[in-house]
């Protein structure tokens, strides 16, 4: 019988909809032991999914509408405090 290995759930936060995408397909393209269980394009809404989903990764964008990726983390981890959040953001300015 074929071993089923556990794949990593990942909710994907950014209001950016070509970055969440991007993020999707090559985590689709090569990352077989990587599932995207929910890309969502605000604080709230990650909020929710991590709640509803309780994946094992969320990626999240610091600056994001509604609730920006900062307050969705503080909470995230005032109900989950070892969640796994990775954080990510781009600026134009230094």
């Amino acid at each position: 019988m074929e071993r089923m290995e556990k794949r990593i759930r990942i909710v994907i936060a950014d209001d950016h909809p070509l970055v969440t995408e991007g993020f999707c397909s090559v985590i689709e393209q090569n990352y077989r032991d990587i599932q995207v269980v929910a890309a969502v394009g605000n604080g709230r809404d990650a909020v929710a999914e991590e709640e509803r989903l309780d994946p094992d990764v969320l990626l999240m964008d610091i600056k994001m509408p509604i609730m920006d990726g900062i307050a969705a983390v503080r909470e995230i981890r005032r109900r989950k405090p070892e969640a796994k959040i990775i954080m990510l953001t781009t600026y134009n300015e230094k």
